[in-house]
């Protein structure tokens, strides 16, 4: 901490913030390879992603939730490669209790994955649908 004048307060009242972070998506470029040959789990509803993986050569396997498919890696079931979890999404009119219900349920779904070592290796993917126009 340092002292600061009243005169530096006031200037960064009427300035406007510049944040050291910002929000900025960059388009991921996948190869054929990847997918061939790869293992993928689909955690939640499967929207095509399963069918389109197979297509390419790899295998898909499809859970309720991550405490499925942790309960499957207890099993015996080898540890997938990438891990899709799929952003659940509810109706109703009351837009900000569907944010937080949605957002509670994948922060969850994460904390579970991450308390796995077993997932360690794997690669986690969030999919959402119509949350950013592109």
């Amino acid at each position: 901490l340092r002292p600061i004048s009243a005169e530096q307060l006031q200037a960064a009242r009427a300035s406007r913030y510049d944040s050291l972070f910002q929000l900025d998506w960059q388009p991921v470029a996948v190869s054929a390879s990847v997918v061939a040959g790869g293992s993928w789990a689909v955690v939640g509803p499967d929207v095509g992603l399963g069918e389109a993986v197979v297509r390419a050569g790899g295998s898909c396997v499809r859970y309720a939730d991550v405490s499925a498919l942790i309960g499957a890696l207890d099993e015996g079931e080898a540890v997938p490669e990438t891990v899709v979890l799929f952003c659940p999404t509810s109706g109703g009119e009351d837009v900000a209790a569907r944010v937080g219900e949605s957002l509670s349920a994948v922060l969850g779904s994460v904390q579970v994955w991450l308390g796995e070592e077993r997932l360690a290796a794997s690669r986690l993917v969030v999919v959402t649908c119509g949350a950013v126009a592109a």
